[in-house]
């Protein structure tokens, strides 16, 4: 996010104009001539502005990581690759030579983004492919100086200390454009039974020449931990006041709204901005996806802006599916059970009077019925990482 800021630059200049130059003749008993040159200063001040553009941090949604990290890797990949570089117990320049590339080739290639072909205990893989991917996080390339390779292939194989297993999922990533990304996520290196480290760790990535970003420290604990408080120049509504903090509280979970703990331990977050009381300003929608059973839960709540702060207008609520609205209609809906055999669904209605919101049942639907239902549109949600629908 940019914020163009004027600044306001004073500058003087002179000009010098020659004025009144003439000659004035004057006739005596001799012939006199005069010349009266006049030279008159004027200053004159000019105001120039210069344009600065103020960047601020932005969060990385699940879909940028591709386009913004070295090696064109995806979140899950980046993951992977972190927790590789975990591996190495090094916090900066972390070469191919540290990674334990057998736990790389034993990964499926979806995850590493690399084909490997086996034979016995030897894996192999495109030397180009493999160079590209590790790229996002190594210092320098694979190559017949440090590795098996046979033209357009290098051969790995398998360690006589065994392969540790590493699994690691990324939690949150911000980026400042041209600048820095934070990538936060938690790793868990076990091998044959014994942790060598369970914890949080945030990846520092910079911008190469190319744009794309690269690991270039691993620092211990969360962005949070690490950094403080980021500036994401805030997007606020008509009266000047952000639902970030709401957003933020989820993601970095300090939960300062009291939210349950069923909602705060969801396995994703995702938001809806609607009005819901035709007041011209919208409510913001929070909602975590839960486990439960063979199906997922969705429990949501709903903030607004009331008197100049954000406040927690609702109870929690649990749906399991889609948030649902009506044409020409404030409420948001959502099926609240249905029968066993399928034959009926309940809808619940969720409104709010610019005080409090209230839940209540709307309609029983008997299965292929015509009912109040009929041409509902379902309610459009954002994964919390993504700021973008954030508005009014």
């Amino acid at each position: 996010m940019k914020k163009k800021i004027f600044i306001g630059a004073l500058c003087t200049l002179c000009l010098f104009t020659a004025c009144g130059k003439k000659e004035d003749t004057v006739t005596t008993t001799e012939a006199t001539t005069e010349a009266v040159t006049t030279t008159e200063a004027t200053t004159e001040e000019v105001t120039t502005e210069e344009v600065v553009e103020e960047v601020y941090f932005e969060y990385v949604s699940d879909t940028m990581y591709s386009e913004l990290v070295q090696g064109g890797v995806n979140k899950e990949q980046l993951a992977f690759l972190l927790g590789l570089a975990k591996n190495t117990f090094k916090s900066t320049d972390i070469t191919v030579e540290d990674i334990d590339m057998y736990a790389f080739c034993i990964a499926d290639a979806s995850i590493s983004g690399v084909d490997v072909y086996m034979s016995t205990i030897d894996k192999t893989c495109n030397l180009n492919e493999l160079n590209n991917v590790l790229s996002a996080v190594t210092v320098n390339e694979f190559s017949a100086g440090n590795a098996n390779v046979n033209g357009d292939s290098v051969t790995f194989t398998f360690p006589a200390g065994g392969c540790p297993s590493i699994s690691s999922s990324i939690t949150k990533a911000v980026y400042k454009p041209d600048d820095v990304m934070y990538v936060e996520f938690t790793c868990h290196i076990n091998i044959a039974g014994d942790d060598l480290y369970n914890g949080t760790v945030t990846a520092v990535m910079m911008p190469q020449a190319n744009g794309l970003y690269k690991l270039s420290e691993l620092k211990d604990g969360s962005i949070a931990d690490n950094f403080g408080s980021l500036d994401f120049g805030e997007v606020s509504d008509a009266s000047g006041v952000s639902y970030d903090s709401v957003l933020d509280s989820i993601a970095y979970g300090t939960n300062e709204y009291g939210l349950s703990d069923a909602f705060m331990g969801a396995d994703t977050f995702s938001y809806a901005m609607y009005d819901m009381n035709a007041d011209g300003s919208k409510e913001l929608i929070v909602c975590g996806e839960v486990p439960d059973g063979k199906f997922m839960l969705d429990y949501f709540y709903i903030f607004a802006i009331k008197d100049g702060s954000v406040a927690k207008v609702s109870d929690e609520y649990s749906c399991a599916g889609m948030l649902l609205t009506l044409p020409d209609k404030n409420s948001i809906y959502y099926v609240y059970e249905s029968d066993m055999t399928g034959n009926e669904i309940v809808y619940h209605e969720v409104s709010y009077d610019g005080n409090i919101a209230t839940d209540a049942e709307f309609i029983r639907s008997g299965l292929g019925e015509s009912s109040a239902m009929d041409n509902n549109s379902e309610l459009v949600r954002t994964d919390i990482a993504d700021r973008s629908a954030l508005t009014n």
